[in-house]
């Protein structure tokens, strides 16, 4: 008997399983969340609107930042924000952004844009490049690029041991999971019955679309933040709007311990 570690390593991999049944009451809860805010969006003033937006976007930008352990200036993040809305006569200093909140805050917003437009490997390199405008001095990353030959493994280290929690398709294979990946994310979504079996299939979508595409880890660093990014993309463009007032970042970072749990857990098969 074969010995599967991972989930990528099973025979039906790449076909995601779910049980709906179990998902039903959580998804119900969630619709009725999204319609009521998505409709209390709607009695906003244009300036309110054009404020909660910003505030949205500040916080995803600085929550999908601190999931990885980064916590990044609020005044250049709201800076950034604001020459990226247009609103750079909303009385902030834009001299405050810097290159990185420049670059992060224009691709969070590239990955909600266009929403007709199919993505593409490309899209996710350059979406990878603007996490990081400038080489570290402390690793050296492809930028812009997939990963290397190298195998990729998710460690950290405990009481001086090494702890290997996940380990990602060998780089021969990846070219080819992230070809399937896109046809599936790009393929035509089926229409649902109603509007509430249409959100349910919206946010399974996501779900789905993000534990793909951070199980293949296509790069050397930045996995975390481009599938968070895509996953707006895709719950984008289950609303059909690109204004965003809620994001994944968001959720992940008040449960970050159980988020990283369930993930090590179902990448486990």
């Amino acid at each position: 008997m074969v010995d599967y570690t991972y989930i990528w390593q099973l025979p039906e991999w790449p076909s995601l399983q779910y049980q709906e049944d179990k998902l039903s009451h959580l998804l119900d809860k969630a619709f009725l969340c999204q319609s009521k805010l998505l409709g209390e969006t709607k009695l906003l003033n244009f300036g309110i609107d054009q404020q909660a937006q910003m505030d949205a976007l500040i916080q995803n930008a600085i929550q999908t930042s601190q999931i990885e352990g980064e916590d990044l200036n609020l005044g250049s993040v709201r800076s950034s924000v604001a020459k990226q809305l247009g609103m750079g006569n909303a009385g902030i200093d834009a001299r405050a952004a810097t290159v990185q909140t420049d670059h992060l805050v224009a691709m969070l917003c590239n990955a909600t844009s266009d929403l007709d437009t199919p993505i593409a490997i490309k899209t996710l390199c350059q979406w990878q490049a603007a996490l990081f405008p400038a080489p570290s001095v402390y690793k050296e990353i492809r930028i812009g690029s997939l990963r290397s030959e190298s195998t990729m493994q998710v460690v950290s280290h405990l009481n001086g041991r090494e702890v290997v929690h996940y380990e990602a398709p060998p780089r021969s294979d990846l070219d080819t999971q992230l070809d399937q990946f896109i046809e599936w994310f790009n393929s035509p979504r089926e229409k649902a019955k109603d509007e509430k079996q249409q959100y349910r299939q919206a946010i399974i979508r996501a779900a789905l679309a993000h534990l793909w595409l951070i199980t293949i880890h296509p790069f050397a660093d930045g996995n975390g933040r481009v599938s968070r990014a895509l996953t707006d993309r895709a719950l984008a463009q289950a609303d059909q709007t690109s204004v965003r007032f809620y994001a994944v970042s968001a959720a992940i970072q008040n449960d970050k311990k159980g988020y990283y749990q369930i993930l090590e857990n179902t990448q486990k098969g």
